[in-house]
């Protein structure tokens, strides 16, 4: 498992933001932001990971994706995802933090 936003920078273990990834890959993450073409390349991916992580605990699921999303909506999945994009610009610009680019 990985931090989406590492955890040095938002001290963030919701689920939303935890997502399975390789040793390797997560090697070179390191303490990087993901990029704007890799979390568009990638976002099925996380939207199709939130969606079984709901199924299986909508309550938890729900209750912390409102650090990000505070209302329910039948289209959770492409708002939580739009904010989560948000924040990401917000903390690489905010932070000066690098990104990890789509290779």
């Amino acid at each position: 498992m990985d931090h989406l936003i590492p955890f040095d920078l938002w001290h963030n273990n919701d689920v939303w933001n935890l997502l399975p990834a390789s040793k390797a890959a997560n090697g070179k993450k390191s303490n990087k932001l993901p990029s704007a073409d890799l979390l568009k390349a990638r976002k099925d991916c996380v939207v199709g990971y939130w969606e079984l992580l709901r199924e299986n605990n909508a309550a938890r699921f729900d209750k912390e994706a409102e650090t990000l999303l505070p209302v329910p909506t039948p289209h959770w999945q492409n708002e939580l995802y739009g904010q989560m994009c948000n924040a990401i610009e917000v903390t690489a610009l905010q932070r000066g933090v690098g990104r990890w680019p789509n290779t």
